[in-house]
């Protein structure tokens, strides 16, 4: 009974995050757009009726189904009367509604540095109207934006899960905590089963360190913003962990592969063909060299860093035709893989002269990327964290993508998909691929191929700078 709960509360957040989408797609609709498109979606849920089993979860299924037809017959009510855009009589927040409208401008001209700009002021705006117990707005977790909401998102996550069997999805999501400094692992901690894992309890004692630490070092380095919301978390290093979110296959026909984040690999395809050219005294040379360089060991450089430092191996070894650098790389990379690294992706094995970037990995590494996932047939929906306010529609197979706008562009290459266990363990959901330069161009985000194996590796525009530092450091060492 325990785990049919835990699954119905699945359904219910990917529920909710698809309500996230509706919502923020009603609020660019005149009332009469928005109320066909309502009844739209009414009329879709009705027909999932039918698509429920008759099992001992199908009570579950329709109790979430039915929740989420109530919601949309609310906002059906509040596009109808022209109330959206407040909520409980709340004033609109105008100043944060512009701030808003003026990164969904710069994104959809490409303009990063206009993007980043503005997200500084929804934060900035965010941070100045804060209620008594430290949420923004109406002081309802369910709209909160930005590092705040995601972490309460996270957390109300965990404690929902704390009893599930997906352990592995358990341990991501405390990590994330850690890098974005929840201030209640410790009740999370005391919530713990008495048979937990010794993973989760190691994560929870980890999550607890990071977070302090990243509360030490916010005052020097504050939170940080890239033009994709890359926030470091006020940390020196810059955000690690391991992703956040749980993503749920959405349950009782809501939403399909929202989220894709959960069960992040099988631990049984860390081989990369890398290392034969190396010798036992040149590893550890260059893991000297490497822990010199870097201050410490690169086993304890959170998730981004270790990413920086293959591709500026990669890049340092191509450039200087130095092997024995690029299997070193391999060999980290190796490493990261065995851990389930959130930016770590199959390449796609259908056009192999071609760079593509997996928008999977992008919803993984969602703590950096701030994208969000979601899937409804063959449509792919890549949603901005940060309020919804900006959202990239790709169909598999065509080369349009729909802006939050509607406006529709031609891209370079066409929306393609295939499996990638490593993404959800022994699950085979295919997940939506672009070519790099269409994923810079939309997304920010581009795509490093590591020679010789089956791997990419997903690079932000934070991850960009720092490899490019570090292939700076390879170049005085060497």
């Amino acid at each position: 009974e325990s785990t049919l709960k835990s699954q119905k509360a699945n359904a219910s957040g990917a529920a909710a995050e698809l309500q996230q989408l509706i919502k923020a797609y009603c609020l660019r609709l005149n009332e009469y757009d928005g109320t066909r498109f309502i009844n739209g979606r009414l009329d879709w849920c009705e027909q999932q009726r039918s698509a429920i089993s008759i099992d001992p979860y199908g009570k579950y299924a329709t109790q979430a189904l039915e929740e989420h037809i109530a919601w949309l017959e609310e906002i059906l009510e509040k596009v109808k009367n022209g109330t959206l855009l407040s909520d409980d009589g709340e004033e609109e927040q105008t100043d944060k509604n512009k701030y808003t409208a003026q990164l969904l401008d710069a994104l959809d001209e490409g303009d990063l540095t206009a993007a980043a700009e503005a997200e500084k002021k929804i934060e900035e705006f965010e941070s100045d109207n804060l209620n008594f117990d430290g949420s923004g707005g109406t002081g309802d977790d369910t709209d909160d934006n930005g590092t705040e909401g995601l972490i309460k998102e996270i957390e109300r996550d965990v404690i929902n899960n704390l009893e599930g069997d997906n352990e592995e999805a358990l341990v991501d999501d405390i990590k994330a905590l850690g890098v974005l400094g929840s201030k209640r692992l410790e009740e999370i901690k005391n919530l713990l089963p008495a048979d937990s894992g010794q993973e989760v309890a190691k994560a929870i004692d980890q999550a607890i360190e990071t977070a302090k630490a990243s509360d030490l070092n916010s005052a020097d380095t504050g939170a940080g913003s890239g033009a994709q919301g890359d926030t470091g978390a006020g940390s020196t290093t810059g955000a690690g962990g391991t992703g956040a979110g749980t993503g749920t296959d959405g349950g009782a026909g809501t939403a399909n592969d929202t989220g894709a984040n959960t069960q992040s690999g099988t631990g049984t395809e860390s081989t990369t063909g890398a290392g034969g050219g190396i010798t036992d005294d040149e590893r550890g040379a260059l893991a000297d060299r490497l822990d010199d360089m870097l201050g410490g060991s690169f086993a304890d450089l959170p998730d981004d860093d270790k990413i920086a430092v293959i591709v500026g191996c990669m890049r340092f070894g191509r450039e200087n035709n130095n092997d024995k650098v690029l299997d070193f790389a391999r060999e980290l990379l190796n490493e990261v893989v065995e851990e389930h690294n959130v930016f770590v992706y199959h390449q796609f094995e259908a056009d192999t002269a071609t760079r593509y970037v997996s928008l999977a990995a992008i919803d993984r590494a969602r703590v950096w990327t701030r994208y969000r996932y979601v899937r409804i047939g063959n449509e792919v929906t890549m949603t901005q964290l940060l309020d919804g306010s900006a959202s990239y529609s790709f169909t598999i197979g065509d080369n349009t993508v729909t802006k939050a706008s509607g406006q529709k562009e031609q891209m370079q290459g066409k929306a393609v998909q295939q499996k990638d266990e490593y993404l959800r363990g022994s699950q085979t959901t295919k997940y939506g691929y672009l070519t790099e330069e269409d994923a810079y161009k939309y997304l920010g985000d581009t795509a490093e191929y590591i020679d010789k194996t089956e791997w990419a590796v997903l690079v932000t525009k934070s991850i960009d700078e720092k490899a490019g530092k570090y292939e700076g450091q390879l170049r005085d060492i060497f």
